[in-house]
């Protein structure tokens, strides 16, 4: 009564236990009873030995129908040439066209070597000519200093003859004369 509206079944489908449902169906027996949690698996009880699993028959396999061949199954082996010309024609072009680039290329190379080294040399250059105007630089420092001393030097040589001259000249004439 009560049970006849809970168990609901089909005879073709088997009622069977727990671990044979997850045999089955290849899932683990976890899977069967939280399966049976969310109410997706119906089950009814088995007396003292736990519940039966309603495990419903798998489908049977699907009939393929025949096929007509209203298309060859396999490719012609051979191109004909009129559909490989003008590919072949234009593959030769862009063979061409990437020699012609590499050609470009190694010019290119060749100029940037060229202009890499022109630009070492100038560095080189460049940098001899900053030593050498510091070079000159240093001279000219040490000539004005030595220039400055002997000014010095000239200055103070002519300020004692100045001074000498100006002893003699206050001197009376008689005086220089006889010494």
């Amino acid at each position: 009564m009560v049970m006849d509206t809970v168990m609901d079944h089909d005879d073709s489908d088997e009622w069977c236990s727990i671990n044979e449902a997850a045999r089955r169906l290849g899932v683990t027996p976890t899977a069967i009873r939280n399966r049976i949690k969310r109410g997706t698996l119906k089950t009814k009880p088995n007396g003292n030995h736990g519940r039966l699993v309603h495990v419903p028959r798998p489908l049977p396999a699907p009939v393929t129908l025949p096929v007509t061949d209203t298309v060859p199954e396999t490719m012609m082996d051979t191109i004909p040439l009129t559909v490989i010309e003008p590919y072949q024609a234009r593959i030769a072009d862009l063979e061409a066209r990437a020699d012609e680039l590499r050609a470009d290329v190694e010019r290119e190379r060749g100029e940037r070597f060229q202009e890499r080294e022109r630009a070492d040399q100038e560095r080189a250059r460049a940098d001899r000519l900053t030593d050498e105007v510091a070079s000159l630089a240093r001279e000219l420092a040490s000539t004005i200093n030595q220039a400055k001393e002997e000014a010095v030097v000239s200055t103070a040589r002519m300020e004692a003859m100045k001074a000498e001259l100006e002893a003699i000249r206050s001197r009376s004439w008689w005086k220089r004369l006889v010494g």
